[in-house]
């Protein structure tokens, strides 16, 4: 059917892009965009109408509206807006845009050095992408430079907007602020000696007071952020004041005072800087620190490419007027004393040899510095090392337990400048007041451990137990003690440190503060209570099950014990683990083991000295129970234990007439009980499509070893199974993947043999549920056997053959059908098709010699030659045929030839036909008369001279002899006949010749005729 194209134009419309309808409620309008459709319509000669539209065209003069468009750090956030980046590879934008009438269909995007330049990208397609990078520009991004990205957005209409970004600048590696200056507002020098400089820290006078002030980066550093914080020390803790962004990229100042922080002319309390919220309220806002201490202030500055670096900033030492400062100019020791209000003094000194410049500070505290209260409520991380004793007198470490008997009201604070170490030990010298000091009782310096929070012994800093003695001067009223690192005992007791006896050697001799001291009465001797164990020393625990035995024990001083298994069980397995205030023994009896055992546990006090140790023995009382057997299935001589596995699939072919390959499935199906007194009986329970039996189950079991595993405790032996007529056949267990838990010998055994045979043509899912159970009603796992009976529908022996899913089919979804398989007849002789159904026709190949008939037969044939008179060569093989061939054509050609030799050498007197070597006569002589034609004389045959009349003989007559005439004929008239035939004669029995005439359409010719005369034989005269 032919068909033509006509094109419709319509022109001078005036189309809007947009159209306004009512929404649902009749009342709001919602612009959207305009739809217009062309309909043509076709009419037939006859009438007929037709109609069709087209899909819709929308009116866009638009182009598409790009809303925003910035750049992100892909090193940083792929969504953060960034004007920098230390990215040094890529570069990456995101942006929006929108056209309501047509879409946007397609994005374009370029990079160059310059607004709107594409030298480092030409313009590539985004597709719809709303983020675009670059990230194959390493090496060509440079450190300080901008580069502006170009984006082009495409309508279905083809309409295009273009924008620039603001661009980016790279900035690569940390900010450089070695310009940038720091100061500390009303910070001052430490007063010391004329040759003594330290420029790394300043003093405050005012407690409550901390701020910092800084100057303004270097422009092309690009800072965006600065941050600010405080710590007790150099490793930035922030536990003074947590890190708080202060500014941006200019100069600017924190200064803290009366629990407030101003910065940039906004005033926040401190307490604001650890809300997690802004709706939560704090209980208070102080600052207020401790005399003595150091804060390390930290000035972050960051760039727009998120790298930062810590501005030097020194460190801030909060030091009253009447605190005392000691300086070693020279290496001399450094000293300070400080006078009491009793007159009496302080005397603190550091050894000889320390650094030039090394400083010390101290102070005293009097009874109100030690009630007040320091603290940061900026941070929940702050700990003053300074303590009230009134409130604190309980908090001591284990030493010092129930042994201060009064505190003597000497209080000070000692640290270095700077928070420097200095070499120990620290001596310090102090008065006492001896009418305090009662008999048994000694002057002890303890301090206020901030960490730990408690105090300990000061003197156990430089050594432990007895090795550091205090001294007493008691006619001078004075003490002399040493001091080293404050902090010596803050670890657990638990931890391996604490349960090490130290010396003084393997101390670190370091002074670093700042610490509180206190003075102290303490009793001479130590006590240590002997701890008590609270929890039941005999239990009872399960056969098989492992028992927690938990050992309490409670001491009066708070001391904790170590535990450890001194003497382990003998019939079972002990581990141990220690808590802070108890310990669990786990306990497992050996497999199947009950009765009476013990275990010997060891505990010792964890301290250093004179610790106290105790023994307890615990007595296990293990109950009996029944166990239940085990039950385990073989197939084809295999394991397959089935514990923990509560199920196990089988696979037998279907039971059918056609398949050579069905065989019944044989399992073993057997059971154990480690109680070899037990009987146990195999229970089974079928949902059967076919016949299930079972042999008589046997209990009788031989064990012989292969010797192939270390122990006899593993499945290395052959079961010899007791049938009842008296044969045992053997089943092989796995050798070694399998542990029996006991002796096989010592074990009750139970076999059978499982036999399952399908239902003739039955295909699908059997299920057998198989226990074992024994006399006291112990019971095995219910094992279920999921028997598949797989579909096959190979005729005459042939092979399953899967597609690629399943080649070997092997798979459980053959009980559903055979329709992804076929059959490999290789294992069919002579026989063909999808199932092996077809008998192969072996004739097709024409196989049997020529002459014979092809019998076809089944993966075979027969080759017949029929009628036997006919010349089959059946039993001629092809090379004796063509041996034969070869003979006769050879002997053909050597007659031919010997035949041709003596016709030559005999043609001249050659007599009679041609047809004969010898003539053919009567019984009497006969002499033929041969009359000459067309030119042959008389005169031709007188010189003939024919033999003399003989009668041959009866060898003669079996061949001519030469010069011999043959009696052709007497009694043999077949032969006569025969060669009358040659000459066309007729003959009659009652003549011996007969005339014939020449035939008329003879030609004249060298022809000589022959003419036989009736009657009598002629005469040699008549010729």
């Amino acid at each position: 059917m032919d068909t033509s194209a006509f094109h419709v134009r319509i022109d001078n419309l005036t189309l809007s892009p947009n159209v306004s309808f009512k929404q649902l409620d009749d009342i709001n309008v919602t612009d959207g965009a305009a739809v217009y459709y062309i309909t043509v319509k076709a009419v037939s000669g006859s009438g007929r109408v037709v109609m069709s539209s087209s899909n819709g065209v929308n009116i866009d003069v638009t182009p598409p509206d790009i809303q925003k468009i910035y750049h992100v750090d892909m090193s940083w956030d792929d969504e953060e807006i960034s004007d920098f980046q230390g990215s040094n590879s890529t570069i990456a934008v995101r942006y929006r845009a929108f056209d309501r009438e047509s879409q946007v269909v397609e994005y374009f995007w370029a990079i160059g050095t310059s607004p709107g330049g594409t030298d480092v990208q030409p313009f590539r397609s985004n597709g719809l992408k709303v983020l675009a990078v670059n990230s194959d520009l390493e090496g060509h991004l440079l450190h300080g430079s901008t580069y502006y990205v170009t984006l082009r957005a495409v309508n279905g209409a083809g309409l295009q907007s273009t924008v620039m970004t603001s661009g980016v600048t790279v900035l690569f590696g940390n900010p450089d602020v070695a310009h940038t200056n720091t100061t500390v507002p009303f910070g001052e020098e430490v007063p010391l000696p004329e040759d003594v400089h330290i420029d790394d820290t300043v003093m405050i006078t005012d407690l409550s007071y901390a701020g910092l002030s800084w100057g303004t980066p270097r422009e092309e550093e690009g800072i965006t952020a600065t941050f600010f914080s405080l710590s007790s020390d150099a490793n930035g803790m922030n536990d003074v004041l947590p890190l708080t962004r202060v500014g941006g990229g200019g100069s600017g100042s924190v200064i803290i005072v009366n629990g407030t922080i101003q910065t940039h002319g906004k005033v926040s309390n401190v307490s604001d800087l650890q809300r997690d919220s802004p709706e939560e309220e704090a209980d208070s806002s102080d600052f207020h620190m401790e005399p003595g201490r150091t804060l390390f202030p930290t000035l972050r500055v960051c760039n727009g490419a998120h790298q930062c670096t810590d501005v030097k900033a020194k460190k801030i030492i909060y030091i009253r007027p009447s605190d005392q400062a000691g300086t070693s100019r020279h290496g001399e020791s450094a000293k300070i004393m400080l006078n009491m209000p009793t007159s009496e003094t302080i005397a603190i000194r550091t050894k000889e040899g320390v650094k030039n410049g090394t400083t010390l500070v101290a102070g005293l505290l009097t009874k109100r510095d030690v009630s007040a209260e320091y603290t940061s409520d900026a941070s929940v991380n702050f700990r003053s090392f300074v303590a009230n004793t009134d409130f604190t007198s309980t908090f001591t470490e284990r030493w010092l337990n129930n042994r201060i008997k009064h505190w003597l009201g000497v209080n000070f604070f000692v640290t270095t400048l700077g928070n420097v170490e200095v070499p120990g030990p620290i001596n310090i010298t102090l008065p006492i007041n001896t009418t305090l000091i009662e008999l048994g009782l000694e002057p002890r310096l303890l301090y206020w451990n901030s960490e730990m929070q408690e105090w300990q012994d000061a003197q156990r800093a430089c050594g432990i137990g007895e090795m550091v003695q205090t001294v007493v001067d008691w006619p001078n009223r004075c003490a002399h003690f040493q001091v080293c690192t404050t902090n010596v005992h803050n670890i657990e007791m638990d931890s391996p440190v604490a349960r090490q006896h130290k010396s003084v050697e393997d101390s670190k001799q370091i002074f670093q503060g700042p610490s509180h001291f206190t003075l102290a009465a303490v009793e001479k001797s130590s006590f240590n209570s002997r701890p008590v164990i609270v929890s039941h020393s005999r239990v009872e625990a399960q056969e098989d099950e492992e028992k927690d035995i938990w050992i309490r024990y409670f001491d009066l001083d708070g001391d904790r014990l170590s535990f450890s298994i001194s003497v382990p069980p003998l019939f079972g397995n002990a581990r141990l683990e220690e808590n802070e205030e108890y310990a669990v023994v786990y306990y497992t009896p050996c497999l199947d083991c009950y009765g009476t055992d013990k275990i010997n546990i060891s505990a010792v006090e964890m301290l250093p000295d004179n610790p106290h140790s105790i023994n307890i023995q615990l007595v296990v009382e293990v109950e009996p129970r029944n166990d239940d057997p085990v039950l385990f299935v073989l197939v084809e001589d295999n394991p397959a234990l089935i514990v923990p596995t509560k199920r196990l699939d089988l696979t037998v072919e279907a039971n059918r007439m056609s398949n050579l390959h069905y065989r019944d499935l044989q399992v073993i199906v057997g059971a154990y009980d480690v109680e070899p007194a037990d009987l146990l009986v195999l229970d089974f329970s079928v949902e059967s499509n076919g016949t299930m039996s079972t042999s008589q189950q046997e209990r009788r079991a031989d064990f012989v070893s292969l010797n192939i595993c270390s122990t006899n405790s593993t499945w290395f032996t052959v079961i010899q199974e007791r049938g009842t007529n008296g044969t045992s056949g053997p089943l092989q267990l796995d050798p070694c993947d399998i542990q029996a838990p006991h002796a096989l010998q010592d074990m009750a055994w139970v076999f059978t043999t499982l036999t399952c045979r399908p239902h003739e043509n039955f295909t699908g899912k059997d299920v057998i549920k198989i226990n074992a159970k024994d006399q006291h009603g112990g019971l095995s796992r219910v094992v279920t056997l999921d028997l598949y009976v797989l579909e096959n529908l190979c005729e005459h022996g042939g092979q399953c053959v899967g597609d690629v899913t399943d080649p070997d089919c092997t798979s459980k979804d053959r009980t559903k059908g055979f329709e992804r398989y076929w059959c490999n007849c290789t294992s069919a002789p002579g026989w063909t098709g999808r199932l092996c159904e077809i008998d192969y026709d072996e004739c097709l190949s024409a196989p049997c010699p020529s002459n014979y008939t092809c019998v076809d037969k089944v993966n075979g044939y027969v080759c017949e030659c029929g009628n036997p008179s006919w010349p089959c060569a059946g039993k001629l093989t092809a090379w004796q045929i063509c041996l034969i061939v070869l003979a006769a054509v050879f002997l053909l050609l050597l007659t031919i030839v010997v035949w041709r030799k003596w016709k030559i050498s005999n043609s001249p007197k050659k007599v009679g036909s041609i047809f004969f070597r010898t003539s053919r006569v009567s019984p009497d002589a006969t002499m033929i008369k041969v009359k000459p034609i067309n030119g042959v004389r008389d005169d031709d045959v007188k010189g003939l001279k024919l033999p003399e009349p003989h009668r041959a003989t009866g060898r003669e007559r079996d061949g001519a002899s030469p010069g011999k005439v043959r009696r052709a004929w007497g009694d043999d008239n077949t032969s006569a006949s025969k060669a009358a035939a040659l000459f066309n004669w007729t003959w009659s029995p009652t003549r011996s010749a007969e005339t014939r005439n020449r035939p008329k359409d003879l030609q004249d010719g060298a022809v000589t005729e022959m003419m036989p005369l009736p009657g009598m034989p002629l005469k040699t005269t008549d010729l």
